[in-house]
């Protein structure tokens, strides 16, 4: 039609995936006319794939460009690029949020391991195991371990005590959720997660606790998931605690670069990574990762979080 032409659509989306198709065969066999001398192909912006329509998504309308950066690096052949409408936000921008140190960082690295390579004490993953044997207020609520051990029935799902914890990076992320939440982010646009599912019980734990004892208000209302349950949904602010850190630099299935994908890129506007530099970065993925915190957002110890979130003048 008319309008259709006035628009650009003259060309049916069918025509546009199969002309390409159509001018390799083309030349394959000879046949090909050159008009003006320019063979050269431009991509379709749709393809088919096993029966099915696609479109390659080449612009998002999600993240901050320095969260999205890495993922069009990593994933996308540097070809996933900002909106100018979301490239630059930032949670200082959200109503009522006052500018802080990690309200004006699109990324923050919260480091358990200090400058001089010691870790922060408390910050060694262990089993949920080894920490219900040693913290008695932990147990309370979640049953007890028969002699011969196995799983057992945790609020609806079954937890076999086998996965890791990290004690430490559960007391970082509260405080920082706290920052968040008292520099004005709402509990619904913070979202907490781990790969580890044993973390996730961890952390919901701990901000109830804090919840209860007034140092923020909403604490308890702020989602801790695992990651993998987080997938399709999206959050202003998102807080990863990665867990590991062992003599070893064993990084187990952090090392999924779908995972670490997924964490990162459910943030609009910012996301704090809480973890041990020295094991987290041994895995070259994870290194990439965390060199671009550093050159795109903040770096900083896990225990300074008072710094991070008084109000910047």
């Amino acid at each position: 039609s008319e309008e259709a032409k006035r628009r650009g659509l003259e060309t049916p989306v069918m025509t546009r995936v199969s002309l390409p198709q159509q001018k390799r065969k083309e030349r394959a066999s000879g046949k090909a006319t050159g008009g003006d001398g320019d063979d050269r192909e431009t991509p379709p912006k749709a393809f088919l794939s096993g029966g099915v329509l696609g479109c390659a998504l080449r612009t998002q309308y999600r993240s901050h460009a320095a969260i999205s950066d890495w993922a069009s690096r990593e994933t996308y052949g540097d070809a996933l690029f900002a909106s100018p409408s979301v490239a630059g936000g930032l949670l200082r921008d959200l109503p009522g949020v006052v500018s802080t140190a990690a309200t004006n960082a699109p990324l923050l690295l919260l480091d358990t391991r200090v400058a001089s390579g010691a870790l922060l004490g408390g910050c060694a993953e262990v089993t949920e195991r080894e920490l219900l044997a040693s913290l008695s207020d932990y147990g309370e609520g979640l049953g007890s371990i028969g002699s011969r051990g196995g799983a057992v029935a945790v609020g609806g799902a079954s937890a076999s005590f086998s996965s890791l914890v990290n004690e430490g990076e559960a007391y970082a992320v509260t405080m920082h959720v706290a920052g968040l939440l008292c520099a004005g982010v709402a509990p619904a646009q913070i979202a907490v997660q781990s790969p580890y599912a044993a973390q996730v019980r961890l952390m919901q734990r701990r901000l109830r606790e804090a919840a209860r004892i007034g140092l923020a208000p909403g604490l308890e209302l702020v989602e801790v998931a695992s990651v993998d349950s987080f997938q399709g949904r999206e959050a202003e602010a998102v807080v990863v605690s990665t867990v590991r850190s062992n003599d070893r630099r064993a990084v187990g299935f952090l090392a999924d670069a779908r995972r670490a994908n997924v964490a990162v890129t459910r943030a609009r506007r910012h996301v704090a990574v809480v973890g041990d530099s020295r094991t987290v970065g041994a895995d070259p993925f994870l290194s990439r990762l965390l060199a671009h915190i550093r050159e795109n957002g903040a770096c900083s110890p896990a225990d300074e979080h008072k710094r991070l979130h008084e109000p910047l003048e």
